[in-house]
């Protein structure tokens, strides 16, 4: 048995603990034994498939969500408001949710047919403030065949807002999927534009708008900014948490950027109205920016503007950061987990500033669109996983021969594992610690310098911890 007093961050389930040893862990041990915590039972790290809807909700400035089913279904609401969105408005004081629940039991099941789900529907419809009404259900209630669709057909003529169906596939998918779901059924509702279509003007669809705080308020601004620059409109942003009404400027594009998460909502809306669909990555980092310009300057005869305005961008970037990249970043190890759409930027953006990316990961299942071979850069094939806990993740890079990260970026459950002699920047959902109150993107160029910024602040924050002899 070793006398030493064991550092916390030498166990990553102890670690998560906050920072407390549990008996007999393998950080206080030097014998050979079975370790306890190879055969534990982790919680998943993807997100459940309502915490996509309900962000999508919290998106839509004027949007209310009515799930058929069991009250457990509203407290998912507050992983949302108050923790990971400071400037949520999901929940409300004097009652007034955006997310509602007919509290069906087992008992009220077989008999309701949705008529909770109904009256809910007719209550939040004729509230003045709202626009948009989703209505889905839970399996328990869903697996009785009510047609949610057909439920609230019989009821638009009589209701002034708008009413989507949205499927209810708590058992298949994910938050990803909950998502990019909500996003496909508005689009399925949407009707042309009476005017047309504007040749000069694009839609962007796809965009994972997970909560109004500053970062992501800032991504809206530097995306507009971006299409503004290249002397087109910017009709609508799916989503930038304005109201339904904006979503609907969607119909005048002929142009629809698609980002992975708003494929098949894209799709759905050039069947209505002949718009073409670009296909494209999210403008991560300095590389996925300007590739994301030149496909939007291809498909709008702005080759010219594009090519401009990346060189002034990319000129005005790397003066800043020449210095700083053989300072902070050349040569480190850093590991990432975030959204599935930012993993192919990143892995970019980090090669970029000479750093060694050690693994990629996302808190989702695997999405269709993404490719295991998509993550090689060159020669280099980047280890990718997809819903590995937090926890197993820190135990591979405490572990005895494990590669230890100088940065870890990722949400909060990342962190909790975080040494302090390890770099850490936290980003995406949850991220109930960190919050941007003033204006903070990570997408675009302007989004690259911020987060880069971040980066560089967190490795030199661990630096000075190690140097001065801190331990985990």
């Amino acid at each position: 048995m070793s006398t030493r007093n064991p550092d916390p961050s030498d166990c990553a389930r102890c670690a998560f603990n906050n920072g407390a040893h549990e008996l007999g862990c393998s950080a206080t041990q030097t014998t050979a034994r079975p370790d306890r915590h190879a055969v534990g039972f982790y919680q998943p790290a993807r997100r459940p498939y309502l915490i996509g809807v309900y962000l999508a909700t919290n998106a839509i400035a004027d949007a209310v969500t009515i799930i058929d089913g069991p009250d457990c279904a509203f407290f998912k609401a507050e992983y949302v408001h108050g923790r990971h969105d400071m400037q949520s408005t999901l929940l409300d004081v004097f009652g007034r949710h955006r997310i509602l629940i007919s509290n069906v039991t087992t008992d009220d099941v077989a008999r309701s047919r949705g008529a909770q789900a109904e009256a809910l529907v007719r209550l939040a419809a004729e509230r003045p403030e709202v626009g948009l009404v989703m209505v889905s259900a839970l399996p328990m209630v869903s697996i009785i065949g009510t047609q949610y669709d057909k439920l609230i057909r019989d009821m638009r003529s009589e209701l002034p807002a708008e009413l989507v169906a949205i499927p209810g596939r708590s058992l298949q998918g994910d938050w990803i999927e909950g998502y990019s779901d909500s996003l496909e059924a508005i689009a399925a509702r949407l009707t042309p534009a009476p005017d047309g279509l504007r040749a000069d003007s694009v839609s962007i669809i796809g965009h994972l708008m997970d909560r109004n705080e500053e970062d992501q308020r800032g991504n809206v601004r530097e995306l507009e900014r971006l299409v503004t620059a290249l002397g087109l409109r910017l009709d609508s942003l799916w989503l930038g948490g304005g109201p339904v009404s904006e979503l609907q400027q969607a119909t005048r594009s002929a142009t629809l950027l698609a980002f992975p998460l708003g494929r098949k909502a894209a799709a759905r809306i050039a069947e209505t109205t002949g718009a073409a669909v670009v296909e494209s990555e999210l403008p991560f980092g300095l590389h996925g920016t300007a590739m994301w310009l030149r496909a939007l300057g291809a498909a709008t005869g702005k080759q010219t503007e594009a090519e401009k305005l990346i060189e002034r961008e990319l000129q005005s970037a790397t003066r800043k950061l020449e210095w700083a990249v053989a300072h902070f970043f050349l040569g480190r190890r850093v590991a990432f987990c975030g959204q599935p759409d930012l993993l192919r930027g990143f892995a970019q953006l980090a090669s970029e500033l000479g750093m060694e990316v050690l693994e990629l990961s996302s808190p989702a299942l695997r999405p269709a669109w993404l490719e295991p071979e998509s993550m090689g850069l060159g020669d280099t094939q980047i280890p990718l996983s997809f819903d590995v806990p937090a926890q197993l993740l820190w135990e591979r890079w405490l572990a005895p021969g494990g590669r230890l990260p100088d940065l870890v970026i990722g949400n909060t459950e990342l962190m909790h594992g975080l040494p302090r002699h390890v770099g850490g920047v936290e980003l995406g959902f949850p991220s109930t610690t960190d919050h941007a109150y003033f204006d903070r993107p990570f997408l675009g160029f302007r989004g690259y310098l911020c987060f880069v910024q971040r980066m560089a602040t967190a490795l030199g924050a661990a630096s000075l911890h190690k140097r001065r002899g801190g331990g985990g």
